[in-house]
């Protein structure tokens, strides 16, 4: 961050300072990663073989500037990202025109998607929904579930309870943690003020019930010679027909 103001995201979902907060990020470069995740290029091949690419229709679901929206489209798949940020949205759309690729986007909450149901036969999400306060990551999964064609699947990532920031800030109930404070050597800075919802593994099988089948893996990376995680739940989800 040297060089450049700290910006804090308002912990009001929903309001325009939130809304500002993540448009003036998406606009740094180091906030608008290129490469894709490898857990979700294997996610993807593995759900949808590449020779069936053209067939499925994919949703990105709080795609930042687009990097796995883009990669989803230069393979061949049907692609739609959305996110609350329309910088990052116009970014994602501007790039895949730039690379004479189809890409549809949508500024949208996630919790609040602009798309009739069964729509999607493959729905990404990426590090996103821990961002939302406890109801609205219920009211996500509702949506991410709503919009998944029956027999198709989705993959979501999210922080867990055991991720350095719940033991870094200041437990609110409802699996909810607010970051309000520093500590030397973290790596979360541009999140401080924020309200973030940590799910341990019982939260997690309950918001996620709605899905059939719900298979989960975990991803501990430790950082600082080992006096922080980053600790993930690695979700692969289907509906049922």
């Amino acid at each position: 961050m040297t060089g450049h103001p700290l910006i804090r995201i308002s912990d009001t979902f929903g309001s325009d300072s939130r809304r500002d907060g993540w448009n003036q990020l998406f606009a740094r470069p180091r906030f608008a990663p290129v490469h894709p995740e490898p857990s979700v290029i294997r996610w993807l091949f593995r759900s949808f073989p590449r020779d069936e690419a053209a067939r499925v229709s994919l949703l990105d679901a709080g795609s930042g500037t687009g990097r796995h929206g883009l990669f989803a489209a230069a393979e061949g798949y049907r692609t739609t990202v959305v996110d609350f940020s329309a910088v990052a949205v116009a970014a994602a759309v501007a790039a895949a025109a730039g690379r004479g690729l189809s890409l549809s986007g949508a500024v949208a909450s996630v919790d609040r998607l602009p798309f009739a149901g069964d729509s999607f036969d493959a729905v990404l999400s990426y590090g996103v929904l821990y961002y939302l306060p406890y109801p609205g990551l219920r009211a996500a999964v509702a949506e991410l579930h709503r919009v998944l064609k029956p027999g198709g699947r989705a993959f979501v990532v999210i922080k867990s309870a055991g991720d350095s920031r719940g033991q870094h800030g200041t437990s609110l109930g409802d699996y909810q943690v607010r970051l309000d404070r520093t500590v030397e050597g973290m790596s979360w800075s541009t999140e401080l003020g924020m309200t973030l919802t940590l799910l341990d593994r019982t939260g997690l099988e309950d918001c996620f019930s709605r899905f059939d089948p719900v298979l989960v893996d975990r991803s501990t990376v430790t950082f600082g010679n080992g006096r922080f995680q980053d600790e993930e739940w690695h979700l692969v989800l289907g509906k049922g027909p």
